[in-house]
């Protein structure tokens, strides 16, 4: 499709000489090396072209730039905020996302990103300044003139030129305006795009309609609408490569009585008639996670009708999204999208089938080695079930309501590195010790709170299944229930609490380690794994020695405790696999993934079982693309309009007490 473009007129103090005053996108990497400023501002309507024209810029820079020239790099400028961070420190951000390659050291004790940036062998393409939000604008703009960086600039004809007029910024650069699709153009496009036999007929005529009476009010309603690129792609889609519809229905005045009504129409239709049509997948393509090529094919299993409220449920989060400027659809990110009271009722859900499951292997290890277990199993699934199930799902519950709804601990996709002494540059929030320190503090509050209602709940059990109420006074049952809790305290408490300190000092949040969404999905996968595999032993073997220790030195105090080999056995390997998989699920990007993308948005409807295919998908289709460990909307309009769619006895002499468990 054919985009033009002709010299601003106002508003810009270059000026663009005369023999290059009009282009099309094959002229635009020369006219910018023409400028002797080197700052290009590109203004055009909503979807008139400004991004194709900016990759256009790069492919055509690239193809003809010589060893002294710099490297034009694409960034959606939407996401910056002014306010937060300096453009120039956005941008080295933005290089390092997209390139995790530029992470390595230069002289100075900068990054490689920063250094190209500084020594001017960075060309900053800015598409879409008009995505960023109205209330920066002004501040944007400053920041822009303030700096000498050479630049190409894109965004929409109002209210930039409105802003640059009033303010008088962008004093030394250079401005172009994109022009209108022609009658022509489409008359020379659409027919192209049809299939043999389908709907190029149809397509004739409509362009027959427009051309022979243009000043009709249908005609020239949908002249008006067909003249941007975007709209005409759109159409093209709809119409071209679905066979059944029939584009002489854009005519009809009675359905779309007005310019808005019939870009809606549009708009809406994209989505369902991208799905509709057949798509090869190619035989070869870059695998999650590898850097070779695999044979690898999608098989859809939902419906255009699915694929459109999943994609309204994406855009629609993706404008809520606080930290992206609504642009970003990071994976790590979808389960924001559930409300809080929603997310700590899928930590405590996980808990109690974890606990239930847990339980239960090891018992069935302790009937296969010919141990008996104390209790029937229909009575030990009950305790889980009832008692303990809860208390584990109530206690992870309370610690993510502390940590992760209030964003005092962004979860985001880690590394495991060895970094318990020294704290990393990559790391956000709290790191080195204060990281560690903070994280013991909150395991073992949760811990605490799990020991205590763990001791409580023995003396439940032990009540209901296992001696029956005669057997002890009111008097001992009351002193070893206090006993069971204060022992139990301390010894889930400072297991919780170190191995929450050891996994939040061996874990350094990471986002620029990959270059593609599902590359970085399979490296926090395996992170997860290597998290859990650590942390299972750790736990295990803090809890059985934590408690030969309680037992030895807390009896002055408790009265004396049995800590036998069987129970530290039994507590520590439970125990351990219990908090280590709910540590996973509650407490790292993937285990977040996987608990309320994977499972708690497709149980509601809001996304699909393989939500990471669906993503795959819509970027292999057009819907969505890839910028660095992120997706975003290929337009803003059309994630604007997806977003708006409907898219949810008698006395005794005190026993010894004895901590081993039946259960837990």
């Amino acid at each position: 499709m054919l985009v033009r473009w002709h010299a601003a007129r106002t508003g810009f103090a270059e000026r663009i000489s005369q023999d290059r005053s009009a282009g099309d996108l094959s002229g635009i990497a020369e006219t910018y090396r023409s400028l002797d400023t080197g700052r290009l501002v590109v203004l055009g309507r909503a979807g008139s072209g400004k991004t194709v024209l900016a990759l256009r810029f790069v492919l055509d820079y690239l193809a003809t730039r010589v060893d002294d020239e710099p490297v034009p790099v694409v960034f959606s400028i939407g996401a910056w905020d002014p306010t937060a961070v300096g453009l120039r420190d956005w941008l080295v951000h933005r290089l390092l996302r997209d390139h995790p390659e530029l992470s390595v050291s230069a002289p100075g004790r900068r990054s490689t990103a920063a250094a190209l940036l500084a020594d001017g062998w960075i060309l900053p393409v800015l598409d879409g300044f008009d995505e960023i939000a109205g209330r920066l604008q002004d501040r944007a703009l400053e920041e822009l003139n303030a700096t000498r960086l050479p630049m190409l600039l894109t965004g929409r004809t109002s209210p930039l030129t409105e802003r640059v007029s009033d303010t008088r910024v962008f004093s030394r650069a250079a401005g172009i305006e994109l022009d209108d699709l022609t009658l022509d153009d489409l008359a020379g496009y659409l027919p192209g795009t049809a299939r043999p036999g389908t709907t190029a007929t149809r397509w004739n005529l409509v362009l027959e309609e427009l051309i022979q009476q243009p000043e009709r009010p249908q005609a020239e309603r949908l002249l008006k609408v067909l003249r941007t690129p975007l709209m005409t792609l759109v159409a093209r889609t709809i119409y071209s490569d679905v066979p059944d519809n029939d584009p002489g229905e854009l005519l009809d005045t009675a359905r779309f009585p007005t310019v808005t009504a019939l870009e809606q129409h549009l708009l809406a239709g994209f989505v369902p008639a991208l799905y509709r049509r057949p798509y090869i997948y190619p035989a070869t393509y870059p695998a999650a996670g590898t850097d070779g090529r695999v044979h690898r094919r999608l098989t859809p299993s939902w419906t255009a009708e699915q694929a459109g409220q999943y994609a309204a449920h994406l855009a629609a989060h993706a404008r809520r999204s606080k930290d992206t400027a609504g642009q970003d659809l990071a994976w790590w990110r979808l389960c924001d999208s559930v409300r809080p009271a929603s997310r700590i009722l899928a930590v405590v859900l996980a808990g109690i089938a974890m606990t239930i499951v847990a339980d239960t292997l090891v018992a069935l290890s302790y009937i296969a080695l010919g141990n008996r277990r104390p209790m029937a199993m229909p009575q030990a699934f009950a305790t889980d079930v009832f008692i303990f199930g809860p208390l584990v799902g109530l206690s992870f519950g309370f610690i993510y309501a502390l940590t992760v709804l209030p964003g005092r601990f962004p979860i985001e996709p880690s590394q495991m590195r060895i970094r318990l002494l020294f704290p990393t540059r990559h790391a956000k929030g709290p790191s080195g010790h204060g990281r560690v320190g903070t994280w013991f503090a909150y395991g073992f509050l949760g811990g605490t709170v799990l020991g205590c209602g763990y001791g409580l709940g023995r003396a439940v059990q032990n009540l209901a299944f296992v001696r029956g109420p005669s057997h002890t006074s009111v008097h001992v049952a009351l002193s070893v229930t206090l006993t069971d809790m204060a022992a139990f305290t301390l010894i889930f408490g400072l297991a919780a609490g170190f191995s929450f300190g050891l996994a939040a000092g061996l874990s350094v949040p990471d986002t620029e380690s990959a270059p593609t969404p599902l590359s970085l999905l399979a490296d926090a996968r395996v992170a997860a794994v290597r998290q859990l595999l650590l942390l299972v032993p750790a736990l295990a073997l803090t809890i059985a020695v934590g408690g030969k220790l309680v037992a030895e030195t807390a009896q002055v105090f408790l009265g004396r405790l049995n800590w036998s080999f069987a129970a530290a056995t039994a507590i520590g390997v439970v125990g351990g696999v219990i908090g280590a998989v709910m540590y996973t699920l509650a407490f790292t990007a993937w285990g977040q993934w996987l608990l309320l993308t994977r499972l708690w948005l497709s149980l509601t409807g809001r996304l699909p079982w393989a939500t990471a295919d669906f993503l795959d998908d819509a970027y292999h289709r057009g819907l969505l693309r890839q910028s660095g460990a992120v997706y975003q909307f290929r337009h803003a309009r059309l994630q604007a309009q997806l977003s708006a769619a409907p898219a949810s006895g008698p006395d005794v002499k005190p026993p010894v007490q004895d901590l081993n468990t039946t259960s837990l």
